[in-house]
């Protein structure tokens, strides 16, 4: 699976929609709805976290695989 960065198009107590369709569930409920564009944020960090770790759309991993 290739990891890209998203636009976030809806976040609830529980989950968030990216523009894709995709939709997930948050580990915990939030006490808070936190606006699109603040999530978004959060949301970017993470999948920059995770492209560093497991590459992203051009195949390639920070351990050279």
């Amino acid at each position: 699976m290739k990891i890209q960065k998203m636009k976030v198009i809806k976040v609830t107590k529980t989950e968030f929609e990216l523009e894709n369709g995709q939709v997930f569930e948050h580990p915990v409920e939030l006490d808070e709805i936190p606006s699109i564009d603040d999530f978004q944020e959060i949301y970017n960090e993470w999948a920059e976290k995770f492209i560093e770790m497991f590459g992203g759309d051009d195949g390639k991993t920070d351990n050279n695989q």
